[in-house]
């Protein structure tokens, strides 16, 4: 896969020469300096790395959370690295979907109201929500995406020795 010519087959996710840099108080922090790389559909990708290392930075670039300070990131075959926050929240409102390691579910509401949530900002109308949830909520072992099930509370962490 050649990343930085745009001759990446079947990519699904670019990053070319992307940097993220913070200014805070008179210094400049470099969280990402000059990172490339590409995804194919049905690629895994693991980013790893000690404390400070750009991890965060770069999932919330990932996630059109935030946007590189310099280079290009092409997600589907668009350029979203210079999208206005407009357009970078439709983006990732029909291109993209997070599983957080926490739950970030809104407990006030049923698990399927939580699956429903998006899919109303979506635009869509009520009789294709209902579908909709139940086929997303299938894998879950929710039962059957009840409405009237409420989610788990998250776990709490544990100490390792």
């Amino acid at each position: 896969m050649d990343i930085r010519s745009g001759q990446d087959g079947d990519a699904v996710i670019r990053i070319v020469d992307v940097a993220k840099r913070y200014v805070i108080g008179q210094n400049v922090v470099n969280a990402l300096d000059g990172v490339s790389f590409g995804v194919r559909a049905g690629e895994f990708l693991a980013i790893m790395g000690s404390s400070g290392s750009g991890k965060s930075t770069m999932l919330n670039i990932l996630g059109c959370l935030d946007r590189p300070s310099e280079g290009e990131y092409w997600l589907g075959g668009v350029n979203v690295a210079h999208m206005d926050d407009d357009a970078l929240s439709d983006h990732r409102l029909y291109n993209l979907g997070f599983v957080f390691q926490s739950f970030h579910l809104i407990p006030q509401l049923t698990v399927a109201e939580n699956i429903a949530l998006p899919l109303f900002y979506r635009g869509l109308e009520d009789d294709q929500v209902a579908p909709r949830v139940q086929e997303l909520a299938s894998p879950t072992n929710s039962p059957a995406g009840s409405a009237s099930a409420s989610p788990s509370p998250a776990p709490s962490p544990t100490t390792r020795p």
